[in-house]
């Protein structure tokens, strides 16, 4: 039975940083906080910066460039994926009506070579008493902020090695794998993005998982093979697992506004798929896919909290 390792599997480190605000009045929060997340994530990492006011089009001429977490984050080189995600426990906790004095949180997280530049981070902002961030007239005040290592190379092959061995010793070849889409997930196959329930399958979703991972692998410090496709015989053994959707599961449009400078704005769609699914077969291949896909999310407008799941169960049958 082979068990698909990426080639960059074992470099794979991933660090977080969380971040907790407190709303000093009541305000209501519109659909798809993803905007108001990243420009939270902008102020706090602007803070950081020596630059009084960091322009994106200065930043690759600045002297101070390579220590710069600000232009690491947020703005080099935006022909690549951007070296960061956010992680929500769902959408929902920041939208509609928020009361004096709530708690919101989210976690920033890196791979790779940009972990230094977090911790870097936390610790120039942790001597600060107070940050406030107004946004599109919304106040919060950040209360605190933890760093943490979410994986590390070791941590990943030790912790899927033994799911992979105790699997391996049943009798069975077929595991029943519970996932929960918490955030809407943004699936693009080909030119297209999937909006019908019966689009989302399960070669579909390895494959969206494997891209992910292959595009953030270019920031691990480790050559990385360039413009590498998914393995056939990864999305052949993929084909042969069942998709059970919940009854919850379906796609769900969602749109914000995009204001520019001078107040107008875009329609922007944030919406994706939601609810359980059920994948039914041999997925003891996939293990190490379908960990990491966990904490990297998958799909488009990950930077906006969107894409991620947690697999709740997965038995042996």
């Amino acid at each position: 039975m082979k068990v698909f390792y990426p080639p960059w599997f074992e470099s794979f480190a991933i660090a977080g940083l969380k971040v907790t605000c407190r709303c000093p009045q009541t305000c209501t929060l519109g659909p798809s906080p993803g905007r108001l997340l990243r420009g939270i994530l902008k102020r706090i990492v602007q803070e950081e910066s020596s630059c009084l006011d960091p322009k994106p089009e200065l930043c690759a001429r600045c002297l101070k460039a390579d220590e710069c977490a600000y232009l690491k984050l947020m703005v080099e080189d935006r022909t690549r994926p951007q070296p960061y995600w956010i992680a929500l426990d769902s959408t929902e906790s920041w939208e509609g009506r928020i009361q004096t004095g709530s708690s919101l949180s989210f976690t920033c997280l890196v791979v790779g070579d940009r972990i230094p530049y977090l911790v870097k981070l936390q610790g120039a902002l942790a001597s600060k008493k107070s940050l406030t961030i107004d946004r599109n007239g919304i106040r919060l005040e950040v209360d605190m902020m933890g760093f943490e290592h979410l994986g590390q190379p070791t941590a990943w092959a030790t912790e899927i090695s033994e799911r992979v061995a105790a699997f391996s010793a049943a009798r069975s070849d077929t595991q029943h794998m519970i996932v929960q889409l918490k955030t809407p997930t943004r699936i693009k196959h080909g030119s297209l993005i999937l909006t019908e329930p019966s689009d989302f399958q399960f070669p579909v979703v390895i494959e969206a998982i494997w891209n992910r991972a292959a595009d953030l692998a270019t920031y691990m410090g480790t050559p990385c093979p360039s413009g590498q496709a998914t393995p056939s015989d990864l999305i052949l053994q993929a084909s042969r697992v069942h998709t059970i959707p919940g009854s919850d599961f379906d796609f769900f449009e969602e749109v914000a506004v995009r204001k520019n400078s001078k107040g107008s704005g875009r329609v922007e769609r944030t919406g994706g798929f939601k609810g359980h699914v059920t994948f039914s077969g041999n997925l003891i291949p996939f293990l190490p896919l379908l960990m990491i896909g966990e904490v990297i999310h998958i799909g488009k407008k990950t930077t906006q909290g969107l894409g991620r799941y947690l697999i709740e169960s997965i038995q042996q049958v």
